[in-house]
């Protein structure tokens, strides 16, 4: 590998100075920007005030709680009211393993190449093929390519579900009141506050958003608790042991949807330490995440059973004024949440853009063009979802599961293999293993 000189900037009042790091391409120099507001932070986003714990924690619950959560009850379905509050756990774990690893070899490359920054998703796993071993390293340029195409796939896909969805519920609602338009003209509607929502092109500012969208989804889930809260049948009047296991993956793989979320979280912290400590913000957003999951899909699956919809606020009692409340609460923080999900597949798809046809005489218009354009894909793609909860499934159990399970852990293994990165233990190397046939099985069901 040869080396190739990519621009860094330290502070305002500091000398700018070049930084070197390995790559297969010529040696460049190129001078950073001087506005820090517009600075790359390495993850192709623009870096401004950091964050906080607090907020870093808003945006990581923002990330993870979305549409998924109200899917998951029917995934219940799918695996029986026993097996499927265990595997939510096991699979919640895995996940919460996979971030970590992530978070661990982007951590060693930054320490090992002299970065000033944390490489990305794509670039850490391109890396840690490249410092494994002799037979894999010839595959890190098309592991990045991969990486990258699943992060834009998942998070556009997860934005098509949110049309489809916010579209779905306040249809419902309207038609209580005799107002009946059609899906696609309430699409329509709610694609002008998108577009407005995606210019924000920092998580700094994003804070607001997710934290509103937070406090409604927190009111939706309550308030769906509350209407579900008379009369549970009985548990045993549930299957125990459902008979489709991988449609129960997917939905679940898709609702902890954070995985593209984690690095830029840890990058713009105020201190990067504290996202992945032992109460750091990963394990406590993780803990929150994962008990929500489990709680929440157990009492929707008891309740509903096998006629619970594809979300479960579709199967609240229209007649109830708390139902409506419930259904445009969460519409409206599904509707914010759209903006976290893109600011994710931006992080990947901007710099490639700009890099291709670049660069700009206005690059903050050629941006904003670029955002708007693909808002209207996913409203396009949004508009031929025949199956809201099949989509979900399938992007859950594609890629979902290649990001959150099978990149991280291959990555991990690829850098700790005997080499200058420390030693693979013994139960780490069967836990990346096991992390790993279980993103297969999720892919191929085998």
């Amino acid at each position: 590998m040869t080396k190739n000189v990519v621009k860094s900037q330290l502070s305002t009042n500091e000398k700018e100075i070049p930084l070197e790091i390995k790559s297969n391409q010529k040696n460049v120099t190129t001078n950073p920007p001087k506005d820090a507001e517009i600075m790359d932070n390495g993850h192709g986003c623009h870096k401004g005030q950091p964050t906080t714990y607090s907020e870093s924690l808003i945006h990581l619950l923002k990330g993870n709680i979305g549409s998924g959560v109200f899917a998951i009850g029917e995934g219940f379905k799918n695996a029986g009211i026993l097996l499927s509050p265990i595997f939510t756990v096991i699979l919640g774990l895995f996940c919460l393993y996979g971030e970590h690893s992530l978070v661990n070899c982007s951590e060693m490359l930054k320490k090992h190449q002299n970065l000033d920054y944390y490489p990305p998703f794509a670039d850490t796993v391109q890396l840690g093929f490249e410092t494994g071993p002799k037979v894999i390293r010839a595959f890190s340029k098309y592991v990045k390519n991969a990486v990258n195409f699943f992060i834009i796939t998942t998070h556009l896909g997860f934005c098509c579900v949110y049309f489809v969805f916010i579209s779905s519920t306040s249809k419902q609602v309207m038609h209580f009141y005799g107002i009946d338009f059609s899906v696609r003209l309430h699409m329509v509607i709610c694609l002008f506050p998108i577009i407005a929502l995606s210019m924000i092109r920092t998580l700094k500012l994003l804070v607001p958003v997710s934290l509103i969208s937070n406090v409604l989804m927190t009111f939706g889930i309550c308030g769906t608790v509350y209407i579900m809260g008379f009369d549970f049948p009985p548990i045993s009047s549930r299957p125990y042991v459902g008979d489709n296991i991988p449609l129960f993956f997917g939905t679940v793989m898709f609702a902890f949807e954070g995985i593209g979320l984690v690095l830029p979280l840890k990058t713009e912290m105020q201190r990067p330490e504290k996202f992945d400590s032992s109460f750091g913000v990963l394990n406590v957003g993780m803990f929150i995440i994962i008990s929500t999951f489990t709680l929440f899909g157990f009492l929707c699956y008891l309740k509903y059973g096998d006629a619970i919809e594809p979300s479960v606020t579709l199967s609240l009692p229209s007649e109830l004024l708390l139902s409506k409340i419930v259904k445009l609460s969460v519409a409206g923080a599904i509707l914010f949440t759209y903006t976290l999900m893109f600011y994710i597949a931006m992080i990947v798809i901007w710099p490639y853009f700009n890099k291709k046809y670049g660069p700009f005489k206005h690059p903050l218009i050629a941006e904003m063009l670029c955002r708007t354009f693909f808002v209207f894909i996913t409203f396009t793609l949004s508009e031929i979802i025949p199956n809201l909860g099949l989509f979900i499934s399938l992007i859950g159990a594609v890629s979902t599961s290649f990001l959150a399970l099978i990149a991280p852990s291959t990555c991990d293994i690829a850098m700790r293999w005997p080499s200058n990165f420390g030693e693979l233990s013994t139960l780490w190397a069967s836990i990346d293993i096991k992390c790993n046939r279980c993103g297969v099985y999720q892919l191929t069901g085998k």
